[in-house]
Order: structure tokens, then sequence, then C-alpha cells
């Protein structure tokens, strides 16, 4: 396994990144010019089902390792956790997951609203306790055997525009504080994690050398340093700069499908779930925040996080939580930003790679 050494992360156009603007959050928030409806509130799992359909409870339990995520307001009072032999704590944990199919005993699949934001895009968001156990309605009697499900938006619902089109699905992710919220400000998509917090290295990776080739000094142990991930895909288009020199927005944006953050993962249950009406079913899944920097790729952080939004450093950890697997059950290969033709290097990303079909996913439970 290599040790990164990272900056941080986000996403970006095909140059370097632009910052992001509060008016530009709060157009995005508004850019409806009609009203949006507000959501239906989140269904209660431990609601009777229905005597006439049967209904599948989703169970999300945020970790690191073996212990149980919880967020704190501040650095001092936060939880710490340990991770790759660096500590890490949390003020905010949100994830999208979409294009859920669970997997019938007989191998048949059975999609839920996968082309529909509104009735089969959720939110995982650490704070909302509701959130944590989305409801799948009207699944079909039978016994199943696993569940797939999309780490964030598929490329063809990856798109702010589609606002009147799912209204629900946009307000749910952009009815937060500004800085809170899951678009991009500055591109047209969703973001497909957010994570906010802190973290501490007490041994730095080497910054390198210097231009004769002599070692540059270590880096001082970092304490509590910001930890900023954002995750989402990539869009290619043309920057516009204003008089003062800054980036104004993206023209000409198309989503760079050879560079797409969004990671689908297949989990196998440990035995067949009964699904039956009037009855309740329940599915237990884990997301070990463990694997942030310690899953498939080794990542050691450094800086503030983060120091510059490049897209190259996202997708280890893009891989390291999603897995690299796409809808078709291909391997996903990262290309190079600036050589299209070739695999990005400096983490687990070639022909020779095993196939991660779960990345920080697994299965605690069915019933």
């Amino acid at each position: 396994m290599r040790k990164f050494k990272t900056l941080l992360m986000a996403i970006t156009t095909v140059a370097a990144l632009s910052s992001c603007s509060k008016d530009d959050n709060n157009n995005q928030g508004n850019g409806n010019p009609n009203p949006t409806p507000t959501p239906a509130p989140a269904p209660n799992p431990d609601a009777k089902p229905d005597a006439n359909t049967a209904k599948v409870s989703l169970q999300f339990q945020n970790y690191v390792g073996g212990e149980e995520l919880v967020l704190g307001a501040d650095a001092a009072s936060a939880k710490e956790y340990t991770s790759n032999g660096q500590k890490l704590k949390f003020s905010e944990v949100k994830y999208v997951i979409t294009n859920v199919v669970l997997v019938k005993a007989d191998g048949s699949k059975v999609s839920y609203n996968t082309e529909d934001l509104d009735k089969g895009g959720f939110l995982i968001n650490q704070e909302n306790v509701a959130s944590l156990s989305p409801v799948l309605n009207n699944i079909p009697e039978g016994d199943y055997k696993g569940i797939e499900f999309g780490l964030g938006v598929k490329k063809e619902l990856n798109n702010l525009s589609l606002q009147d089109k799912f209204p629900n699905f946009y307000k749910l992710t952009g009815s937060f504080k500004q800085k809170e919220i899951m678009h991009w400000e500055w591109a047209n998509g969703y973001r497909f994690v957010k994570l906010e917090g802190w973290y501490s290295n007490p041994t730095p990776p080497s910054p390198g050398k210097d231009k004769n080739g002599n070692p540059l000094p270590a880096p001082p142990a970092i304490t509590d340093g910001e930890l900023s991930i954002h995750i989402g895909s990539a869009f290619k288009g043309t920057k516009v700069i204003g008089e003062d020199k800054k980036v104004k927005g993206i023209e000409n944006e198309t989503l760079n499908i050879d560079r797409d953050a969004f990671r689908f993962v297949s989990l196998d249950f440990p035995k067949n779930l009964s699904v039956k009406k009037g009855a309740a079913a329940k599915v237990t899944i884990k997301a070990d925040f463990d694997k942030l920097i310690n899953g498939t790729n080794k990542i050691s952080l450094t800086g503030k996080i983060p120091v510059i939004h490049h897209l190259n450093n996202m997708f280890p950890f893009v891989n390291n939580i999603g897995g690299n697997q796409d809808l078709e059950g291909k391997k996903i290969i990262v290309k190079d930003i600036n050589k299209p033709n070739e695999a990005q290097k400096g983490f687990e990303n070639s022909e020779n790679s095993p196939l991660d079909k779960v990345g920080m996913f697994s299965i605690l439970s069915v019933e």
C-alpha cells in the first residue's frame, strides 16, 4: 500500500479551482423561480407495514473501526478516533445514497426508483436520526440475498438543473445553512459526501526534496488540523475569468465520465431476508469511516485539509469509501486529468487492481 500526501479534495474542472461564493450558494438554493414543495417527512421505520404492501427498512450505522461515530461541536469536545496512526474527529457527516437494488435469492433484481431521486434518493445525515433509516416501499414478496446501491448520484441525474423534475431531493440536499449545503457552489452537480472535523498526525509525510535533490525538513506534528472533505463528480468546461482575475463560473460544462466519483456498492446478506406483506423487514448497514484513510489506500494527512481543491487528491478517498465498481459491475480505472488515455497514478488504480464492490460498507444484520 502507498501513503499519500493529501491536501484534499473536492471536485474541479480541468484546471485548478476557484473559491466558493456565498452568493453562488444562495443563488443555487433559490434558483427555481417556482416554489418547491416541502419534502415529505422521513418514514418511521418502526411503524407497522400496511397489510397490502411490503416494506424494507434500511438502517445505516456510521462507525470508525469498532466505535460508533459521534459528532462534536468543536475540536476540544469531539470524540477522537484512531485511524492509520492518526486521529480523526467529526463535526459533520453526510452522504447520498441512490440507485437501490435488492437482489433476490434466485439472482433476479428489484430496482427501487432508480430513475427518480425524489422517491429513490436518500441523504444520510449523522445529525438527523430519522435520515439514517430510509424505508423502501412496495417491495415484492420473496427471499432476498443482497443489496446494491450507489454512493452519490449517477451521471444521468447529477444535474442541479433537474430541480423541477426532482424538487424534493433538490430541497432535501439544499435545505441547510450555506456551509452545509450538498450542492456545489461553483459547479452544476451534487456533493456525494461531505465530511467536516479535525485531524491530528504525529508524523506528517515528508514534503519531498528541494530543487537540488536534498530532503526537505520534516513538518512538525499536526494537532486538530482542519478536516474538510467534499466528494462529487467532475465536470469539464471553460473557466470564465472576471476583470479581477477570479473565476466567475464555468461554461460548456460536460461530465467527465473518466473521472466520475459515483460508486456502486454490492453487499451480500449473511442470510436470506424474507420479505412478506404485512411483516417488517430490516437491513442494518455499517459505514466504517476508518476506511477513509485506512482503506485500500493508506493516506497520511498533512496541511490544511483542503489546502487546494483539486480532483487528483480526491480519488484515493473516493475508492477507499466507495470501492471502484461502476453500475455495470465493472472496475473503474480513473484517468489522468492531463493524460486522458492513461490511468491516474499515486494510488491503487490499475488493470491489476482488485475489484472492490464494498468500500466502507458491510451488512451488520438482516431481520
